[in-house]
C-alpha cells in the first residue's frame, strides 16, 4: 500500500489516482459517518472516524487481494475478499441510508408537519362531535332495548314481566349501571298489559335521560379544553414551520414536530378518557388514534434498522427514492475502490 520513498517518483496516473481515490473517499466517509451518527446517536466526529476505519480497511484488504494475485496467494485473496465484503457491505448500507435521507428526509417532514395541523384541527372540530356521537350511540341501543322490553311485556303468550321481559331489564341495567324498577300491571286484561308496558318503558326513558345528564360534565371539560390558549399556539407553530420551511433549522422543524405529535396525543387520550364514560359507544377509537403515530416517522427513519420497513409501507414513492441511494452509494464506492485498485496501489515492483 505505500511506496519506497527511494524508489522512482510516483507516475502522474498514479499520483491522479490517489487524488481521486480521496475525494471520493470522503464522500463515503461523510455517508456512513452521518448514517451512524443518526443511528446510533454518536458525535459526528466519532462517526466519521468510524467511516474512515471502514474506508481504511476496504483499502488495506484490496492491498492484501492484489497482492495475493501477484503473488498467486490463493487462500490470502479468498480470506481478503471474503473480509473486503463483510466490511464493505457496512459501508453500502451506511451510505444508502444516508443519500436516502438526503434526497426524501426533508419532505417526509414538510408531509408529518401538514398532516399534523389537519390531526390536530380535525381533533379540535370533531372533540365534541365524536362525543356527542358516542352519547347517540348509547342511547340508541338503550332505547333498542327498552324498544324489546315493550315487546316482551305484550307478548300474546307471555305477557306481563316474563323470563323474557327480566332478561331485557338485567341488559338495561348494565347499560345504564342503574337499577330498573320492575313494575306491576294493575288488572289482568290486555288494556292492563299494555298500560304496564307504557309505564315500564316510559321509567326506562326517564332513567336514560338522567344518565345522559351524567354526561354533560365530561363534555363540558372537552369544551373548555379547547378553548386554552395551548390549541392556537401549536396551529400557529406548525404553520409558521409550514410556510418557512426552507428557512427553518432542521432542530426548530424536529421540536415542532415533536411537540405537535406530543399535543395530539395528549388531546386524544384527554377526549377519549371521558368518552370512555359512555357505555356501549360505537367509536372505533383506535381508528382515530393511528392517525397520528407516537413518534414522527422522520424521527424513525433516522435508525438504519427502520429505513427498510419504512420504505416498504409507501412502495410508490418510497421504493424509486431508495434505489436511487443506493445506486449512488454503490457507484460511490465501487468507483473509489477501481480507482484505488488499478490506479493508485503500486505495483510489485514497487512495494515495501
Amino acid at each position: 500500500m505505500f511506496r519506497d520513498p527511494l524508489k522512482k517518483p510516483m507516475e502522474s496516473t498514479q499520483l491522479i489516482g490517489w487524488i481521486l481515490y480521496v475525494l471520493i473517499v470522503l464522500v463515503s466517509i461523510w455517508a456512513t459517518g452521518e448514517s451512524l451518527s443518526r443511528s446510533f446517536k454518536i458525535p459526528l466526529p466519532v462517526g466519521y472516524f468510524v467511516g474512515f476505519i471502514i474506508s481504511s480497511a476496504c483499502a488495506a484488504f484490496l492491498t492484501i487481494i492484489k497482492k495475493g494475485m501477484e503473488q498467486r496467494f490463493a487462500l490470502k485473496i479468498i480470506l481478503a475478499a471474503v473480509s473486503f465484503l463483510f466490511v464493505w457491505m457496512i459501508s453500502l448500507l451506511t451510505n444508502t441510508h444516508q443519500f436516502y435521507l438526503v434526497g426524501t428526509l426533508d419532505k417526509i417532514k414538510k408531509d408529518e408537519l401538514l398532516n399534523a395541523k389537519n390531526q390536530i384541527e380535525n381533533l379540535r372540530n370533531n372533540g365534541l362531535t365524536l362525543f356527542d356521537q358516542g352519547i347517540r350511540d348509547f342511547e340508541r341501543r338503550v332505547k333498542g332495548l327498552n324498544t324489546s322490553l315493550q315487546s316482551e311485556i305484550t307478548d300474546e303468550g307471555k305477557p306481563g314481566l316474563g323470563p323474557k321481559a327480566e332478561k331485557k331489564i338485567v341488559e338495561i341495567e348494565e347499560l345504564l349501571k342503574m337499577q330498573v324498577t320492575r313494575l306491576q300491571a294493575t288488572g289482568t286484561g290486555g288494556a292492563a298489559i299494555r298500560d304496564l308496558a307504557r309505564r315500564q318503558a316510559n321509567l326506562v326513558y326517564d332513567l336514560i335521560e338522567q344518565k345522559s345528564r351524567t354526561f354533560q360534565i365530561p363534555r363540558e371539560e372537552i369544551r373548555q379544553y379547547f378553548a386554552r390558549e395551548e390549541d392556537d399556539t401549536i396551529i400557529n407553530q406548525l404553520t409558521l414551520a409550514i410556510n418557512e420551511f426552507s428557512f427553518k433549522d432542521m432542530d426548530v422543524i424536529d421540536k415542532t414536530l415533536a411537540d405537535a405529535y406530543a399535543y395530539y396525543h395528549r388531546t386524544f387520550n384527554f377526549i377519549f378518557e371521558r368518552i370512555e364514560f359512555i357505555p356501549e359507544h360505537d367509536l372505533d377509537i383506535e381508528k382515530y388514534r393511528n392517525n397520528l403515530p407516537n413518534t414522527p416517522e422522520s424521527k424513525e427513519l433516522e435508525y438504519i434498522a427502520n429505513s427498510f420497513n419504512y420504505v416498504k409501507k409507501n412502495k410508490e414513492f418510497n421504493q424509486p427514492k431508495f434505489l436511487l441511494a443506493f445506486a449512488i452509494a454503490f457507484a460511490v464506492d465501487i468507483s473509489a475502490f477501481i480507482i484505488f485498485f488499478f490506479m493508485a496501489l503500486p505495483s510489485s515492483k514497487e512495494w515495501d
